[in-house]
């Protein structure tokens, strides 16, 4: 079995950290693959941003919808001079709502593309973090808020949400 253990916490001596060194050792004893991901050691930026909503549109998105979230706008509100908006008006012309979300969609942050093949070439997944104030620390809540994204951990329907499309 292969398992991805995500680990949240900044600190090398603490009880987080021991159980992770127990828990990937019972992994390699068991004859397991393991893998982790130290979100502090690779500095993982938790903040969802502007250029996450890439993330969460797809030509696949029902096409009412789809319209209803006006993806041309997305692009045009994303220019920041007259110039830029005026180039990416005149590249968009013509298209059709799913090629410009494929567009939108190829702009994907390139740290959340590495962490969703990681999560693919698991079977299974490990969390190890303190609890804070009955939740995860914020570390490890935007990356599984910036991770689990439309079209790899749900779908989406005219009626609703779709669980577990990957």
């Amino acid at each position: 079995m292969k398992v991805l253990t995500v680990y949240a916490h900044h600190e090398p001596r603490s009880f987080c950290h021991s159980a992770l060194e127990r828990f990937t050792a019972g992994l390699t004893a068991a004859g397991h693959t393991s893998e982790v991901v130290d979100l502090y050691a690779i500095g993982f930026d938790p903040v969802f941003r502007a250029r996450d909503n890439a993330s969460y549109i797809d030509a696949e998105v029902p096409p009412a919808v789809l319209e209803a979230m006006d993806p041309r706008q997305w692009v045009l509100d994303g220019c920041r001079w007259p110039p830029q908006r005026w180039l990416a008006a005149r590249a968009l012309h013509g298209k059709s709502p799913q090629e410009v979300a494929t567009f939108i969609r190829s702009h994907m942050p390139k740290d959340i593309r590495a962490q969703q093949e990681k999560v693919k070439w698991a079977d299974g997944l490990a969390f190890i973090a303190p609890v804070h104030f009955c939740n995860f620390p914020a570390i490890l809540r935007g990356w599984i808020e910036r991770v689990f994204t439309y079209g790899f951990a749900y779908g989406l329907t005219e009626a609703g949400s779709v669980i577990g499309t990957a």
